[in-house]
């Protein structure tokens, strides 16, 4: 079947057709069924020499949407080809199948909805080099004919696979913890030297209050940690980074975590999202902890009320209290039994081990541990 026919596909079948391709792909690549030039060679070595995955998802997206169209122009109309659903229904569910790390949205994160993949584009991306690099492979890949689209298809996902064994490869496993002291500095470390934008700090702050309440057997469920920082609260309908729920949906308690400005435009985004929640179900959210360090506060807070507490901001009947999330978390460590401390690692260590997540943090989990 020809490029033109795929074209012309329903969307299951579509869909069928990419995922058998990838899964045949990657078939190839594991059994090096495959020859690469040295100016592929080349490029994909810049492609791979970044954490910023999205750059090298976008390219399968590129290659994924060619084979699907031979007339497929990324430079031109890289949206032509449903990107979104391409990538979140069918790409990531053949990563996922095969342990390879990736992200969420990672193409159209760094598409960011633009026309073409051109050099206008690469100029507001960065690094520059990657954008580049995925500027030159896009031009590249549009005058491929299927043989060789379906080599360098191969020979792309052989890097992906290689990333997968380089990343399992990084030893995390260290015996659990449960001191309260050991356990603060960690959490410290890991939020102070590889926050991966905001991802750490919401996920050990999450893990930690989540495994506190059940500590305590509250009966009180925390949600909302284990979606990326990155993931709006306005996309993903939750009023804040983590929630305190009843077991039937009710919402106790909202945090905001950072370590970025939480000032009058997070205020005001997070008002939004509140009130678009409290319009849409019975909470009626009035409080916000904003969990973060002493510079993140905004201009209107001038002096702490306490190392623990900040002081709070009113916002149209909204309290923003804001509260340092080292005390925070030391307070939470301090409360909990040894066995939740050691349940409390132990999810951290999972957390750590999962292919997924970015490698500056195994790396300085690793770090820690070695100190």
């Amino acid at each position: 079947m020809g490029f033109d026919c795929m074209a012309k596909l329903s969307v299951n079948e579509r869909n069928q057709k990419i995922v058998y391709s990838l899964s045949q792909w990657i078939l190839k690549a594991r059994k090096n069924e495959f020859k690469v030039d040295k100016y592929e060679s080349s490029e994909l070595d810049v492609l791979f020499s970044s954490t910023v995955w999205g750059f090298r998802e976008v390219t399968l997206v590129i290659v994924a949407g060619k084979h699907l169209n031979n007339s497929y122009s990324p430079t031109t109309d890289f949206y032509s080809c449903n990107p979104r659903s391409l990538y979140e229904k069918d790409i990531r569910t053949v990563l996922h199948a095969n342990g390879i790390p990736h992200r969420k949205s990672g193409p159209l994160n760094v598409a960011k909805a633009t026309k073409g993949l051109n050099e206008d584009w690469a100029a507001q991306r960065g690094p520059k080099q990657l954008g580049d690099c995925v500027v030159r492979l896009a031009k590249y890949v549009e005058g491929l004919e299927e043989r060789k689209l379906d080599n360098f298809a191969v020979a792309l996902l052989s890097r992906f696979l290689n990333e997968a064994k380089r990343v399992e490869s990084i030893d995390i496993s260290f015996d659990a913890e449960t001191n309260p002291t050991f356990l603060y500095e960690l959490c410290c470390y890991m939020i102070k030297n590889a926050p991966d934008a905001g991802n750490t700090p919401q996920r050990f702050t999450g893990t930690l209050l989540k495994c506190f309440h059940e500590d305590i057997n509250s009966g009180v469920i925390v949600t909302g940690y284990e979606d990326r920082a990155s993931v709006t609260s306005t996309t993903s309908k939750k009023p804040g980074d983590i929630n305190e729920e009843t077991d039937d949906g009710v919402i106790l308690s909202v945090y905001e975590i950072t370590v970025k400005p939480f000032g009058k435009d997070r205020i005001i985004e997070s008002f939004d999202t509140i009130r678009i929640s409290n319009e849409s179900s019975n909470n009626s959210i009035d409080e916000v902890k904003v969990v973060c360090r002493a510079s993140d506060c905004p201009i209107g807070i001038e002096e702490r009320v306490s190392d623990f507490y900040y002081g709070s901001i009113q916002y149209n009947g909204i309290e923003y209290a804001y509260i340092d999330i080292f005390q925070w978390t030391a307070a939470l460590i301090t409360h909990m039994t040894r066995d939740g401390r050691r349940e409390f690692y132990e999810c951290l260590e999972k957390y750590i081990s999962e292919y997924n997540t970015a490698e500056i943090v195994k790396n300085a989990w690793r770090e820690f541990h070695s100190k």
